[in-house]
């Protein structure tokens, strides 16, 4: 089935109307493939395999010497068509996504990213609406940039575009361009409180698929900025997969994985706890189905604080 980025999004994520977004990947036509269920089943036995052999790499401090590396040249590509920016590579390597919890063969390596476009932006404007007068966005986990520059292209001024990321090669990277406030950028350490930095004015703190990378370790990073006074509160796109039910192979796999590579774990019971004890509130999560080839790693949460706006 041949479908464009735009309808896709519209059908399988009950999105029914989609504010602005770059034509490059509103328009882009993708062919979308049920796997079989042969195909599904071959799939889960040979990821499950994987899993039982414990041979995938962990997520951990011990890390951070490879995303240095991989910042610098190893792990990026760039296309303008894209990002003014390098994504990272592993964007290209899947030839399956997820919709709605179940497996997809797709024809085009950038898909996946094309659709992630398209749902920031309709989740960062989901977020504004609740933080009404807040243009600020500080991005923790931001690697090289890409996910900035995109909200820089849709309308979010450079001046008020933070980034934080603990590979030095990143933020180095970030300084060389001219189309972001190389001011607004430096190093934190998720695994080191002391490192935790934010801008000096009311900011919402955005993170991608970056606290998948502490585990368990985020609850430091996360009473920072309940107790930082300019932060106002957050909008976290991440594998949390305690939410995924049990109830296809497919979410059961994308469970096994995330817990195999150690991703993050507790992440919406301590919100759920701190909607009490640090007075915030989850004004929004969607289990919306969506992920790459081996887990569903893309689930929204919005907080805010009480009291705040």
């Amino acid at each position: 089935m041949k479908i464009r980025i735009i309808e896709l999004v519209e059908k399988y994520f009950d999105i029914t109307f989609v504010d602005f977004v770059p034509k490059q990947f509103a328009d882009c036509e993708i062919s979308l493939t049920k796997l079989s269920k042969n195909e599904e089943l071959l799939f889960s036995i040979e990821t499950f395999n994987e899993i039982c052999a414990n041979t995938l790499s962990k997520s951990g401090p011990r890390r951070k010497e490879q995303w240095e590396l991989g910042w610098q040249s190893s792990g990026i590509f760039l296309d303008e068509n894209i990002s003014r920016l390098p994504i990272p590579l592993y964007f290209t390597k899947n030839n399956i996504i997820r919709l709605k919890g179940e497996l997809y063969n797709i024809d085009n390596k950038y898909a996946e990213i094309y659709i992630l476009r398209v749902l920031q932006n309709f989740y960062l404007n989901a977020a504004k609406k609740e933080f009404v007068g807040i243009n600020c966005i500080a991005e923790y986990g931001c690697g090289t940039g890409h996910n900035l520059d995109f909200l820089n292209q849709i309308g979010f001024g450079k001046e008020n575009l933070y980034g934080y990321d603990w590979a030095e090669s990143a933020i180095d990277r970030i300084k060389k361009c001219s189309f972001l406030e190389k001011s607004n950028f430096d190093t934190i350490d998720y695994f080191d409180k002391l490192s935790f930095k934010s801008p000096n004015k009311e900011f919402i703190a955005f993170t991608f698929a970056s606290l998948e990378q502490t585990g368990v370790n985020f609850k430091n990073f996360m009473n920072y900025l309940f107790d930082n006074e300019n932060c106002v509160g957050g909008l976290h796109i991440e594998p949390i997969w305690e939410l995924l039910p049990n109830t296809s192979t497919p979410r059961l796999i994308s469970r096994l994985y995330c817990q195999n590579r150690n991703y993050l774990t507790g992440f919406f019971d301590f919100m759920k706890l701190n909607e009490e004890f640090k007075n915030i509130k989850i004004l929004n999560y969607n289990l919306n189905g969506f992920g790459s080839k081996f887990i569903e790693g893309y689930i929204p949460i919005i907080w805010k604080k009480n009291g705040k706006i």
